[in-house]
């Protein structure tokens, strides 16, 4: 079976990504081949899970834990490597 690469080259960022919903988004996003950025305000635990089930076969990506209504904690997720 050959991987799907169509968003090969492509990052995404998901918020509110560590569960239900955002993380099927996730995960079809990196089987898509995006690198997945997961995003989550309350589900710390979670959100790095979601994060390492993305990592399966060597798709890049990275979790960062903010509230994407606070500007600083935003402008701070582009520097985030997990």
């Amino acid at each position: 079976m050959t991987a799907v690469t169509e968003l090969a080259g492509k990052v995404a960022l998901v918020t509110g990504g560590a569960r239900n919903i955002g993380r099927a988004i996730c995960r079809s996003l990196a089987a898509g081949g995006a690198a997945v950025m997961v995003n989550a305000n309350t589900s710390r635990t979670r959100r790095k899970h979601t994060f390492v089930a993305d990592q399966v076969g060597g798709r890049k990506g990275a979790y960062h834990f903010a509230d994407v209504t606070d500007p600083a904690a935003v402008a701070k997720m582009d520097r985030c490597d997990g």
